[in-house]
């Protein structure tokens, strides 16, 4: 027990101290062996994933990392291994089409979640690390659709660590026992802020609802169902899942507004912060070309691709960039011209 709460301090050290920089040890922490599971993510968690692993590895623990990327770290302590698969899934997917409805984005999801694992616990390197388990201290697994990685946890002794990505989120909250009231966590499935008016808090408790009993009755028994065909006696993914010792919000109230959180529910936003760094030479002239009026970066993220934007919502993007005519605008992915052929900036 106590060597659980030595690894979970650990953990969150790094954490802080990198989302923090003022936090600083005083007292050195022994060396631990870490599993960081992420086999469904988009290049975004990825990189969120590669952030506390190379920082985790910086702080003299040895890291596993797991995902459907190719490797591409260089850390002396952190290692990579692929699931076997090749992440087409979440790269060629179309999310404006996915994002039509809730049902239809639940059902990429899930497809997803079911094609990687299926692949991943084909894997002979999954399977050998999965026999490996129990000599890791720590498993820390992201949300959303990875409930696939959750046979790692059984019979597992060390700290289960879940990282809860898109900030402070009701299904995750519960996982450790608080439940808050619907009128205050606002649904992922709503633009709804924390500010919301009586009808916003209205719409949002059947919205919480529907989502929270979706998951419940709909996504855990069907990963359920693709898990116990590797592991035929594996006890139910709640009984594993939501036991975990330490929640690590990728948020911060500053942006999702103060909520109760227990000592065990922790905001870690900015973790994946770089320190600045000079711009290329390109990138700088554009930016000091701007003058007065300056620069408005327009980003899609990393899973959302340009030429997927549909023709309907060309004109809402455009009238947004007709009002900021005297501002230049840069495409995320640096490519000006292919935003020019889709009559986005002018």
């Amino acid at each position: 027990m106590y060597k659980i709460l030595y690894v979970l301090e650990a953990v969150l050290l790094v954490c802080l101290r990198t989302s923090v920089p003022s936090v600083v040890s005083e007292n050195p922490v022994p060396p631990y062996r870490v599993l960081v599971l992420a086999p469904l993510a988009s290049r975004s968690l990825y990189h969120l994933c590669r952030s506390l692993s190379a920082a985790l590895g910086d702080a003299g623990h040895s890291v596993t990392l797991v995902s459907s990327f190719p490797a591409s770290m260089k850390h002396e302590r952190v290692r990579e291994v692929g699931t076997g698969d090749d992440n087409s899934v979440i790269d060629d997917a179309n999310i404006f089409d996915v994002a039509e409805s809730i049902m239809r984005t639940y059902s990429f999801g899930m497809n997803a979640a079911e094609a990687i694992g299926r692949k991943m616990w084909s894997s002979e390197a999954i399977k050998k690390l999965w026999k490996e388990r129990n000599t890791y201290h720590a498993i820390i697994i992201i949300g959303y659709g990875n409930e696939i990685a959750v046979p790692f946890l059984w019979g597992y002794e060390g700290a289960f660590i879940n990282i809860c990505t898109p900030g402070v989120e009701y299904n995750h909250l519960t996982m450790q026992g608080n439940w808050l009231p619907l009128s205050v966590i606002p649904s992922l499935f709503q633009p709804f802020t924390n500010h919301m008016t009586f009808l916003e808090r209205a719409v949002n408790l059947p919205s919480e609802m529907l989502t929270f009993a979706k998951n419940k009755y709909i996504v855990i028994p069907r990963i359920q169902s693709l898990l116990q065909e590797f592991f035929p006696d594996m006890p139910p993914l709640e009984d594993l899942y939501f036991n975990s010792s330490l929640t690590l919000i990728n948020g911060h109230f500053s942006l999702d507004g103060p909520v109760p959180l227990l000592p065990t529910q922790v905001e870690v936003g900015t973790i994946n912060a770089k320190q600045p760094q000079p711009l290329p030479k390109d990138l700088e002239e554009f930016v000091t070309g701007a003058g007065e009026t300056g620069v408005i970066l327009f980003s899609l993220g990393s899973i959302v691709k340009a030429t997927d934007i549909p023709q309907e919502r060309k004109p809402e993007i455009r009238l947004t960039t007709d009002f900021y005519a005297d501002s230049q605008f840069m495409a995320s992915n640096l490519l000006e011209n292919a935003a020019k052929k889709l009559n986005l900036v002018s």
